[in-house]
């Protein structure tokens, strides 16, 4: 496993690229480029990412928790059974990552969560948190 325990990577592009269970506790990652990076498992306890660039982004696992995620264009929140991350491209819960698009066509997010155990009313205030999520990284329906 990869070791950036503590380290300045401010303004580093590191688009892409697979950063699967990297360690990046206490990481100086302000205006990081992450975009579209494979950061399943990634430990982000402590770093500092404010305006890092996560769109499309793969966070499923990813401790973001104690980030400070200020500017940063996503969104996190834990409902239930599973932490979501919402990037204004996709969203990660559980062991999903899907597209916006796809989860908001025909609602699909009700049926993984239906599949994944929530009741009807756990499902109901998951849409309208993943709603509001929505607006706050500003996403726009095409």
């Amino acid at each position: 496993m990869y070791e950036f325990k503590d380290t300045n990577l401010n303004g580093a592009n590191l688009s892409g690229l697979d950063l699967y269970e990297v360690n990046f506790e206490s990481a100086d990652m302000l205006g990081t480029n992450l975009s579209g990076a494979d950061l399943r498992g990634a430990n982000f306890s402590y770093a500092d990412m404010r305006g890092a660039d996560l769109r499309g982004a793969d966070l499923r696992g990813a401790i973001l928790g104690t980030a400070n995620l200020e500017g940063a264009n996503c969104v996190v929140f834990n409902f239930g059974k599973h932490c979501a991350i919402v990037t204004n491209t996709h969203v990660s819960a559980g062991c999903v990552h899907i597209s916006l698009k796809r989860a908001l066509k025909r609602k699909s997010y009700k049926k993984l969560a239906k599949r994944n155990g929530y009741t009807k009313k756990e499902i109901k205030i998951y849409g309208k948190l993943l709603k509001l999520a929505l607006k706050v990284v500003g996403y726009k329906e095409e």
